[in-house]
């Protein structure tokens, strides 16, 4: 692994705070008492994995402090064997996690417009480099933006592909590319086309044929710069729109990974937060 990517991959990993360590440990006990087989490529097994042996037994350990797991003797032919298990307040308390995955948070435009600069700046740069050997994380360090942007790319990289594959499979990074570009320009194919032109405009999507600057807009449609902002609010507001979340899968992608509640944003409040 060269500098550049254990740079970055870094920094991912860096994303596991002692608050999110605590949920995926809590997470990875329960799961492992139920007997619940489970793909090793998970997300969360990932994250698991990630952690290395001392963070996961200090963990263990505020866990057992703020009751939320045990030791219990489990017996296996003759022999009794110590387990980690959940509490009842433990099962309670993943219980209300799990419940909140499915809770769409506010919505907030600004950050969506955000993510959506971050995201589309990388397809662009993949595109402009596809024909040559260059390294997902060398292109995601390379890009002209700051740091939380390029932090957006490697949440959606991650949650819907395998960061440790894009690392020596081009092939497997030029597919994910093409189907998320697939993906966008569906969604650009169902708006108005004065919408379209504009959204393909404010973020960027140069590498589209059908991309026009501002000053060609404005010209084209007859609108000033209010109403392409006007134009813009009306699009971004489809992100929060059921019909839009179920009928397009670039909507969905970006809803899901930004937006909803998932252990890579979910808070642990409850009193253990002001433990770690």
């Amino acid at each position: 692994m060269n500098d550049n990517k254990q740079t970055v991959l870094g920094v991912w990993v860096g994303m596991i705070d002692d608050s999110l360590k605590a949920y995926v440990v809590l997470w990875s006990i329960h799961t492992i008492s139920l007997d619940k087989e489970s793909d090793v490529g998970d997300d969360m097994w990932q994250l698991y994995y990630s952690l290395s042996k001392e963070e996961i037994e200090s963990t263990i350990q505020v866990l057992q402090m703020e009751g939320l797991v045990r030791i219990k003797s489990v017996k296996s032919g003759n022999r009794i064997y110590p387990t980690l298990v959940l509490t009842d307040k433990g099962k309670e308390f993943l219980d209300q996690k799990f419940k909140q995955i499915n809770k769409v948070e506010e919505f907030n435009l600004e950050r969506l417009g955000k993510v959506l600069t971050g995201i589309i700046g990388f397809l662009n740069a993949w595109q402009q480099n596809k024909g040559d050997d260059i390294e997902l994380f060398q292109m995601i360090d390379s890009l002209d933006m700051a740091s939380y942007k390029r932090q957006a790319v490697i949440d959606y990289v991650n949650t819907y592909g395998n960061v440790y594959v894009f690392c020596n499979n081009k092939k497997y990074l030029d597919d994910f590319c093409i189907q998320t570009i697939e993906y966008l320009r569906d969604f650009l194919g169902e708006l108005p086309e004065v919408e379209a032109a504009i959204f393909r405009c404010i973020y960027n999507f140069n590498t589209d044929p059908f991309y026009r600057d501002m000053f060609q807009i404005m010209e084209y449609y007859q609108i000033n710069y209010e109403d392409i902002l006007s134009y813009n609010k009306e699009t971004l507001k489809k992100y929060q729109s059921s019909q839009w979340y179920d009928g397009c899968i670039w909507v969905k992608r970006i809803v899901d990974c930004f937006f909803r509640n998932s252990f890579k944003y979910m808070p642990l409040s409850y009193s253990i937060s002001s433990r770690i």
